[in-house]
């Protein structure tokens, strides 16, 4: 299962081509779960702009990964969870399918 790409225009092109499909696997691609967090403000906390090859960049989450999820985590509001929905949304129907 894919994570949901988030609706920043700088993530979405370091996991989307230009007609908005995967780029591919491994190293072509780069979204980690945090980055579903990530806001402008956050850059030099807990994330980073690395250049690429080619004069680009990528954001990446350089923070400690239990620090952010025991700390920074539990201070987002509810809306901040939303971008998880639909993902388990299809995970809910397919247990419900399952049980029918």
């Amino acid at each position: 299962m894919l994570l949901p790409v988030p609706d920043v225009d700088a993530l979405k092109r370091q996991v989307l081509d230009p007609t908005g499909k995967p780029w591919g696997k491994g190293t072509e691609s780069h979204l980690s779960i945090e980055l579903l967090f990530y806001r402008d403000d956050l850059l030099g906390q807990w994330f980073e702009k690395k250049a690429t090859s080619g004069g680009g960049e990528i954001i990446e989450f350089t923070g400690d990964k239990v620090t952010f999820a025991k700390n920074f985590v539990p201070t987002l509001d509810a809306a901040s969870f939303e971008v998880f929905r639909p993902m388990f949304e299809f995970i809910k129907s397919k247990c419900q399918a399952g049980t029918a």
